[in-house]
Order: C-alpha cells, then structure tokens, then sequence
C-alpha cells in the first residue's frame, strides 16, 4: 500500500502540470509546451507510465521548439489565438479516439488549421492581413498548440490505461 504512495503522487503532479500546461497555451509568450513537456516527465518517472526514451527526446525537442517559436513570431491577436489553440485541443481531443500518436498529432494540427481558417473568416480575421503574414501567425500559433496538445493527450491516454 505505501509503495504507490509516491507513484501516485507523481502521477497527480503531472496531472496538474498538464493541465497547466493546457491553461497557459492560451495565452501569449508563454513556455506551455515546456511545461506539459515536464508533466511527461513526471509521469514518466513515476514508473506507472511508459513513455520510452525516443519519445522523450522527441517531444523534448519539440517541447524547445515550439517555446522559442512565438519568440521569434508576429504577435497576434487573442481572438486568434482562442480560436487556434481551442480547435487545436478539441482535435487533438478527437485524435485520441483514433488510439494512436500519429491520430492525435494529426487531430490536433486540423484542428488548429481549421481553427485559424475559420477566424480569419470573422470580421477581424478578414483585417488581419495579406496572406504570407496569415501563414506566419498561423505557424506561430498552431505549431506550438499541436505540440503542447499532443504531449497532454499522450500522457491522458497512458494515465487511461492504468
């Protein structure tokens, strides 16, 4: 009994740092991939989750990534921003019913593309700019939502397995 103790406790401080990490990719400049990056790494080292080491360093890499891309982004506005990151989470939600990663990497990236498509059919949308900018804040915003997303709908489905 006292030997899940710990695991336990691990597994619900990665929990929380998920669901930070799903909080903070809403809003702007903030390391959201980073931090559901460290959720991973909690669960993991709490041994009731299975996350091998190329996994790690993948989504590692991708975590730095996608933490240093709005950096170096346009900045764009909130509703952008609501609009991509909240389809980027419902697909990446919806790509976990396909069972496996590549679903809800793929789940995720729709959804934030359609999510950006559908603000830039809202009157503010339409005055955000020429084309060439709109791919730019696109990949600002969706790139690190696919990956912030699909690092907490990963570690969700290990902890649904338990």
């Amino acid at each position: 009994m006292t030997s899940l103790v710990l695991p336990v406790l691990t597994l619900c401080v990665a929990t929380l740092l998920a669901g930070a990490g799903a909080v903070l990719a809403f809003f702007r400049r903030t390391p959201a991939a980073a931090v559901s990056f460290a959720a991973m790494l909690v669960a993991a080292l709490s041994g009731l989750v299975a996350f091998d080491s190329g996994s790690l360093w993948f989504w590692g890499c991708a975590a730095v990534i996608a933490a240093i891309i709005p950096y170096a982004a346009p900045v764009a506005d909130s509703q952008a921003r609501l609009y991509t990151v909240g389809a980027a989470l419902a697909g990446s939600a919806v790509g976990l019913v396909g069972g496996t990663v590549a679903w809800v990497v793929l789940g995720a990236a729709a959804g934030a593309f359609l999510g950006f498509f559908a603000y830039t059919r809202t009157p503010r949308g339409v005055r955000a700019g020429a084309s060439l900018s709109r791919l730019d804040i696109l990949a600002a915003l969706g790139l690190p939502a696919v990956v912030n997303f699909s690092i907490i709908m990963l570690i969700f489905a290990q902890l649904i397995q338990i």
